[in-house]
C-alpha cells in the first residue's frame, strides 16, 4: 500500500507546483508588462510638460520678429538659439524647437537648439506636412500632441517627440515648440519585457522536463528493485539524487529569472529617475548593465531530445566552470523508444566520466560527444583527454567502475553495444579515453 502510495503523492505534489508555477508565470508577466506600459506613460506624461516648459521660454511676438533666413544672422536669434541650447541640456533632451505653420497643409521651423550647420532647422530648412507630422496637428489645434512608439516623420525616425502651443495675445496658435528625445529607452524596454517572457517559458519548460526526468527516475526505480544486483540498485539511487540536483539547478534558474521579474519595478524607477534629472547616458547605462545581468540566464537549444538537451546544458555549464573544451554533434529526436530513464543513464555516466577525468588533469582539458541516430541505431562516442597509462591497451568494461557496468547492463537491454579504448595521444604525454556505445531502438 505504501509504494502505491509514494508515487501517487509525488504525481498530486508536481501537479500542485506545476499549477503554482503557471500562476506564477502568468502573474510576474503581466506585471512586467504593466510597468513597462507605465513607464512609457510617465515618459509621455515628462515630455508633454517639458514641452510646455519649452513653448513658455519665447513669446509668439517675439518669434514673430524671425521671418526670412537673413533674420539667421541676428544677434537675438543667435542668443535665442543659446537659451534653447541650455534648455535641452538642463531638461535632458535630445532637440528643442519652434515652428510655425505656412498654411493649412505646410509647417516652417523658426529656430532650434543645434549649432551643427549639416543638422540644425531654421528658416532655411524645406517646408513639411503638417499633416505627416505625428502629434503635430493636435498642436495647431492648441492641444499638446505627442507621438506614438513607432510613428515616426518621414527622415525624423527614432525620436519620441511632443508639441506645445505657443498663443498671441488674442489666444491664438502662432507657432509650436516641438521637443525631441531618443526612443531607445522605450523601445529597449520593450525588448528586456519579451526576453524576459522568452526566458520565463524556456525556464518553465526546463523545470518540467527535469521534474518529469526526476519522476521517471523513481518509478524506474521502483521496478528495477525486484530483479536487479545491490550494485545496480545503488547506483539507481544515486541517479535520482542526480536528477533531483539538475532540478534543483533549473528551479533555482527560474527563481533568479522571477526575482529580477519582480525587481524591474525597482530598475524602472532607477530609469525613470535619470530620465527626469535629465541624465539619459546613465539610464542607458544602467539598461545595459541590466542587459548583461539578463545575458547571464540564457538558454541554449542543442537538440529536440529535452532529456539530452538538459544533460548537455547541464555539463555545458561545468565544464564552461572548470575551463574543459566541450564539444558536441548531436541530432537526437525528440522523442525515442529508449526510455529517458534509461537514456540518462547511459549519456549521464559516459559525460559524468569523461568530466571527472578531464578535471585531473593540468592541460589540455578536452571533450568531445557524437550523438545521431542511424538506421535505427543511437551511436554515441564520449572521448576524453586523461592521465596517460603506461601503455596502449583495449579495456574491457570490467576494468572500469560502476558507471561503465550500469550502461553495459542498458546497451545489453537493447541489444546493443557498448565499447572503450585508451591510447597515448601523440601531441603529448597524456591518454585519451573512448567510449563507444550502440543502442537498437528499432
Amino acid at each position: 500500500m505504501e509504494k502505491k502510495l509514494i508515487p501517487r503523492l509525488m504525481t498530486l505534489l508536481f501537479v500542485v507546483f506545476s499549477i503554482v508555477l503557471l500562476w506564477a508565470l502568468f502573474f510576474s508577466r503581466t506585471v512586467v508588462a504593466y510597468l513597462t506600459h507605465e513607464m512609457e506613460k510617465n515618459i509621455q506624461a515628462w515630455l508633454m510638460e517639458t514641452s510646455k516648459r519649452g513653448a513658455a521660454l519665447v513669446s509668439a511676438e517675439e518669434l514673430e520678429t524671425y521671418q526670412t533666413p537673413d533674420d539667421m544672422s541676428r544677434s537675438d536669434y543667435q542668443a535665442l538659439r543659446y537659451k534653447l541650447a541650455d534648455f535641452s541640456n538642463d531638461s535632458g533632451v535630445l532637440y528643442v524647437y519652434y515652428l510655425r505653420a505656412l498654411d493649412n497643409d505646410n509647417f516652417q521651423f523658426i529656430i532650434d537648439n543645434d549649432f551643427d550647420e549639416a543638422t540644425r532647422v531654421g528658416l532655411d530648412t524645406t517646408p513639411a506636412s503638417i499633416a505627416q507630422t505625428p502629434g503635430l496637428p493636435e498642436a495647431f489645434l492648441g492641444q499638446v500632441g505627442i507621438t506614438e512608439l513607432g510613428s515616426y516623420m518621414t527622415g525624423w525616425e527614432g525620436l519620441f517627440s511632443a508639441y506645445a502651443p505657443i498663443f498671441d495675445n488674442n489666444g491664438n496658435v502662432a507657432a509650436v515648440c516641438g521637443i525631441d528625445i531618443n526612443d531607445e529607452i522605450i523601445v529597449s524596454a520593450r525588448q528586456r519585457e519579451k526576453l524576459l517572457g522568452f526566458l520565463s517559458i524556456a525556464a518553465t519548460i526546463l523545470v518540467f522536463a527535469s521534474g518529469i526526468l526526476c519522476f521517471a527516475s523513481y518509478r524506474r526505480e521502483a521496478l528495477l528493485a525486484h530483479n536487479v544486483k545491490k550494485t545496480v540498485e545503488e547506483f539507481a539511487r544515486s541517479i535520482v539524487s542526480s536528477g533531483q540536483e539538475h532540478y534543483q539547478k533549473m528551479n533555482e534558474l527560474f527563481t533568479a529569472l522571477r526575482i529580477m521579474r519582480h525587481d524591474s519595478k525597482y530598475h524602472q524607477n532607477v530609469t525613470l529617475g535619470f530620465l527626469r534629472k535629465g541624465e539619459t547616458d546613465k539610464a542607458i547605462e544602467y539598461l545595459g548593465g541590466l542587459q548583461d545581468e539578463l545575458s547571464k540566464y540564457e538558454l541554449i537549444h542543442f537538440c529536440d531530445n529535452q532529456v539530452i538537451n538538459a544533460l548537455l546544458l547541464h555539463y555545458a555549464q561545468r565544464c564552461k566552470e572548470s575551463n574543459i573544451d566541450f564539444n558536441f554533434k548531436t541530432s537526437m529526436p525528440a522523442k525515442l523508444s529508449i526510455s529517458d530513464y534509461d537514456m540518462c543513464i547511459v549519456v549521464g555516466n559516459l559525460l559524468e566520466n569523461a568530466f571527472e577525468a578531464s578535471q585531473n588533469l593540468n592541460t589540455n582539458k578536452k571533450i568531445n560527444l557524437d550523438m545521431m541516430l542511424h538506421n535505427e541505431q543511437i551511436v554515441l562516442r564520449v572521448e576524453n583527454n586523461c592521465k596517460a597509462e603506461t601503455a596502449e591497451k583495449e579495456n574491457t568494461v570490467s576494468d572500469r567502475g560502476l558507471g561503465l557496468r550500469s550502461v553495459q547492463l542498458i546497451t545489453e537491454r537493447y541489444s546493443g553495444n557498448l565499447s572503450v579504448k585508451q591510447i597515448w595521444h601523440p601531441a603529448g604525454a597524456f591518454g585519451v579515453f573512448t567510449a563507444t556505445v550502440l543502442i537498437n531502438v528499432g
